[in-house]
């Protein structure tokens, strides 16, 4: 079985530096031109994912989409609700299951580098959890983070395995978002 991994942003690509920079707070850019720019680094990655899904190749993204509508909906800037958030990003390759994983910002606090980055604040993570939940259907597995590292993996290798076999089997077609 072949499988590649992907990271939201990519930040590797000319939109992705941008975005780096913008999380480590040496630029300023407005909520609504940061999000059109964090779908944009999705959109750079959208054919080669095409490509490699209809290949046969398992895709692991880490932050996608739904994280991009979850952070930017938690802001709670007048225009950017949930719909407004998830337009971009509409006819992107959308995934087959999601893997939500659940921590408290005071657990998440603990780990390292928590906080040098923009959106790395307790009261911030709280309301990005919030609006994770409020998007959640039946392709989200919620899986509790705050446990040691080796029951987490356990638990998303039982669960990924499960769906890719599951994807194996039965054909399922590549979607779009939205």
């Amino acid at each position: 079985m072949a499988a590649e991994l992907l990271r939201f942003p990519d930040r590797t690509s000319a939109t992705g530096k941008e975005i780096d920079a913008y999380l480590r707070k040496e630029v300023e850019l407005s909520d609504e031109g940061v999000h059109q720019l964090f779908s944009r680094n999705r959109w750079e990655k959208a054919a080669e994912m095409r490509e490699l899904l209809l290949g046969g190749t398992t895709l692991v993204v880490d932050r996608y989409a739904h994280s991009g509508v979850a952070f930017s909906a938690a802001k709670d800037v007048p225009g950017m609700d949930v719909e407004w958030c998830r337009a971009p990003d509409a006819g992107l390759p959308a995934p087959d299951a999601l893997f939500l994983l659940q921590i408290s910002p005071e657990a998440a606090a603990t780990r390292g580098g928590f906080g040098e980055e923009r959106y790395e604040t307790s009261d911030f993570q709280k309301a990005v959890a919030e609006q994770f939940l409020s998007l959640r259907d039946d392709t989200w597995r919620v899986v509790e983070a705050a446990r040691p590292i080796e029951a987490v993996h356990a638990e998303i290798s039982e669960l990924a395995l499960a769906e890719v076999g599951r994807c194996q089997a039965g054909g399922v077609p590549l979607r779009d978002l939205w």
